[in-house]
């Protein structure tokens, strides 16, 4: 255990691994509130390059969120004696609740330090939770979209095949001048 200064700059190290997570997060919120306007344009070409955008933001978030484990794990060893038993036991809030009692008992001093720290791990949870609200909506809409496609793919390669078997190579109807029944109808 390296002391007061030691322990000081592992929790500014959380709470800097706290800002930045929330920070990306933010980012692809925006991300994903773009991706659901060009799902209600029907923008197929935008939805593309948004897709780009959030396989590069999930790669942002999967560095973050290692990068604040990591801080984590180094603010434990050296605070000592945090009993961490199972991964639930990793998350964040439960960590900074674990953490506070030991880290007060042998520096008091820190008490600013760690309110910042709670804060900025308060702050990512609220950021947390309303997105995954929208990651929920935005899966939601990407799998109607996506089903809205195949089904109208489906529905086009049907009136492909019913018009190729109704004519023949020279574009003339193969049953003569009568009218053909045709699977588009129109209802009023």
């Amino acid at each position: 255990m390296v002391g007061n200064q030691g322990i000081g700059n592992r929790l500014n190290s959380v709470t800097e691994q706290c800002a930045s997570l929330y920070q990306v997060l933010k980012d692809f919120e925006g991300v994903i509130t773009r991706e659901n306007e060009a799902i209600g344009r029907s923008d197929l070409a935008e939805l593309e390059a948004i897709t780009d955008e959030k396989i590069i933001f999930g790669e942002k978030v999967k560095k973050q969120i290692l990068a604040l484990k990591q801080a984590m794990d180094h603010l434990a060893v050296e605070v000592g004696d945090v009993d961490l038993e199972a991964d639930d036991d990793r998350q964040l809030t439960r960590f900074v609740a674990t953490i506070r009692s030991q880290v007060l008992a042998s520096h008091p001093g820190l008490d600013a330090d760690l309110k910042r720290m709670e804060a900025g791990a308060a702050k990512l949870k609220e950021l947390r939770l309303q997105i995954f609200a929208k990651v929920e909506t935005n899966a939601y809409l990407v799998k109607k979209l996506l089903e809205y496609h195949r089904e109208t793919y489906a529905f086009w390669q049907a009136v492909a095949r019913e018009s190729e078997a109704v004519y023949e190579k020279s574009g003339k109807t193969k049953y003569g001048s009568a009218p053909q029944k045709s699977i588009l109808n129109v209802r009023t």
